[in-house]
Order: structure tokens, then C-alpha cells, then sequence
């Protein structure tokens, strides 16, 4: 194993790395991610759109909920998100 780090030196270079604003720039090239056919963001729309109450939990800063709710042209009588 010459030349590789060990766990616990992965483990203390990710807890070292600043990721204020979701900025995971240090892991391109070293994570990859491949995305499901479905969308979940259109998915969300097309629920919005005849929804009358929402409740969000736990799902981020709120920023798909919210371009969701604009893109389906819809306002729902209830929106809450924790």
C-alpha cells in the first residue's frame, strides 16, 4: 500500500476542509455521483401543483422546496418546512 493514506488520515483531511455554502470542490476528481433517472425536483412540482398543505422536513436550506413551489404555479394554503 505505498503511496495510499489510511483511513484515519482521509478522516482528519475531510474534517480539516471548510464547507460553508455546500462547497465540496475538494472532492472533484475523488467522488463521483450519477443521478436518477426521475427528477426529484419535477416530481415535487407536479405534486405542488394540487397540494394543499406542505410540510418539508429536513430536506436542506429550503431552495428546491422554494423553486418548486415558484415553478408549479401553485400556492398551497399551508407551507411549512423545518
Amino acid at each position: 500500500m505505498i503511496g495510499q493514506r489510511t483511513f484515519d488520515e482521509l478522516v482528519a483531511e475531510a474534517a480539516a476542509v471548510p464547507v460553508e455554502g455546500w462547497d465540496f470542490s475538494w472532492l472533484e476528481g475523488r467522488a463521483t455521483e450519477e443521478r436518477p433517472p426521475w427528477g426529484y425536483s419535477g416530481l415535487l412540482r407536479e405534486r405542488l401543483a394540487r397540494a394543499r398543505a406542505v410540510l418539508d422536513i429536513q430536506t436542506g436550506g429550503g431552495e428546491v422546496l422554494a423553486g418548486a413551489l415558484r415553478d408549479s404555479g401553485h400556492a398551497p394554503a399551508a407551507v411549512v418546512a423545518t
